[in-house]
């Protein structure tokens, strides 16, 4: 099951643009099933982050990686289109959330908030043990 899907790509972008986005022969029409390959590029980037981690699939599809998927496919729209590096509007957001997964692939953050951490922190004792018993000393 895909991250994302046409139907969220549509609300971000204006019907013409993603057919300009996925038109390479200049005939006015996309390509047929490039636009679910693009797809399937971004969630297999995610799996890559993840795949050590957690067992995929993921289903249902955490909030999260809904968004990734979502980011990543716009900012290959765009840059499909000529809006390449500093010119394209999703670049920081798929580079802020390549980020969020790389702490999530490194078990600093969880996937799902109020989730634990895949590895949970360590807890120290710093003092000595109070554990013998009174009943074993003499009295004077």
């Amino acid at each position: 099951m895909p991250y994302t899907t046409r139907e969220l790509i549509s609300t971000k972008l204006p019907d013409q643009f993603l057919v300009e986005a996925l038109d390479d022969d200049g005939d006015g029409e996309e390509e047929a099933g490039l636009l679910d390959d693009i797809i399937s590029v971004a969630d297999t980037e995610i799996d890559g982050y993840l795949q050590g981690r957690y067992r995929l699939p993921l289903s249902p599809v955490p909030a999260l990686l809904a968004t990734c998927s979502l980011v990543l496919v716009l900012e290959t729209l765009y840059f499909r289109r000529g809006f390449d590096a500093e010119k394209n509007p999703w670049r920081n957001r798929a580079s802020e959330l390549r980020a969020r997964l790389r702490r999530i692939a490194a078990g600093e953050e969880a996937l799902v908030v109020g989730s634990e951490k895949a590895t949970p922190s360590a807890i120290v004792v710093a003092e000595p043990a109070r554990t013998h018993s009174r009943a074993g000393r003499l009295m004077a």
